[in-house]
């Protein structure tokens, strides 16, 4: 009657079990040096056990990594009655006894071990917390596979999947590069809006500028022939009128200020005289120049 064991090796002689390429090669001197070792410390662990004590043999099948996870076969006589569950409760009692150790040479992981008869499927404790065990190879040389659910980790979803630096340093990396992306929407939206400030502030002034030109045309005075250039204050007979504008002929120094180009020749030339009232109204609307268009 045979059975398929899994072991979980941590120390070989007392020191750690490491694997390497030649433990892979059943025909490497190191295979079969730690093959004795493992033989002998589970053939003692079972025979002390009365529930096991008619073992006949246990056979390294593999070696692979993960510390050192070793496959074989326990052989008992074929009218034996025994159960899978009974030969694992015999070596996980006699390690977790013993701080690990089978035997003085070898030491398990009490946790790792997996025992089952051909027949039987995977059993429900390879994995814990709930997950879920998956079997692949041919007996005895089985691999064990567990898929863990949410939080936990391990080979056999034993430990608790805590977030490491990596997580954090992912979330705090992104949180920045949105932080980045915000600033950079933020700048751009402001230099948008001063342009669109700029570009409106302009049209402001040039229609100001307009409004200004025309505002110059209409209170522009003229005499018959063309724009005269005239001083706000000119020496004149006014007649103390409040009224906008009047008309006059009078003395006009116009050498300085304006070229005869209309056919006058005296002395006196036709000119516009604003009023008080029309004065006032250009000071208001900030018509400051010494002199009118």
């Amino acid at each position: 009657m045979e059975f398929s064991c899994q072991l979980r090796i941590l120390e070989l002689n007392g020191a750690p079990a490491v694997f390497n390429s030649r433990l892979a090669d059943s025909n490497s001197q190191e295979f079969r040096d730690v093959v004795i070792i493992i033989r002998q410390a589970v053939i003692a662990a079972l025979r002390r056990s009365p529930r096991t004590s008619n073992v006949v043999d246990y056979v390294v099948i593999s070696v692979r990594d993960g510390s050192l996870l070793v496959n074989g076969v326990a052989r008992f006589p074929l009218n034996s009655v025994i159960e899978s569950a009974t030969i694992r409760e015999v070596l996980r009692d006699d390690a977790i006894a013993n701080n690990g150790q089978i035997d003085n040479s070898l030491t398990i992981d009490p946790s790792g071990l997996v025992v089952t008869a051909r027949t039987e499927a995977c059993p429900a404790y390879r994995c814990q917390n709930g997950g879920d065990c998956t079997r692949t190879g041919s007996f005895p040389d089985y691999v064990y596979t567990c898929e863990c659910p949410d939080g936990y980790t391990g080979t056999s979803c034993e430990e608790t999947d805590e977030p490491g630096n990596g997580g954090i340093i992912a979330t705090v990396t992104t949180a920045g590069a949105l932080l980045l992306c915000s600033i950079v929407v933020m700048l751009c939206a402001c230099v948008i809006k001063a342009g669109r400030s700029a570009s409106q502030r302009r049209r402001r002034f040039a229609q100001q500028d307009m409004d200004h030109a025309r505002q110059r045309y209409r209170y522009g005075v003229r005499n018959w022939t063309r724009p005269a250039i005239m001083p706000r204050t000119i020496s004149a007979m006014d007649d103390g009128s409040m009224d906008d504008a009047r008309a006059f002929y009078g003395a006009y120094d116009y050498s300085t200020n304006y070229r005869r180009e209309d056919g006058f020749s005296g002395p006196y030339s036709p000119y516009m005289i604003p009023g008080p009232a029309l004065m006032r109204r250009m000071d208001q609307e900030m018509m400051r120049d010494d002199f009118l268009y």
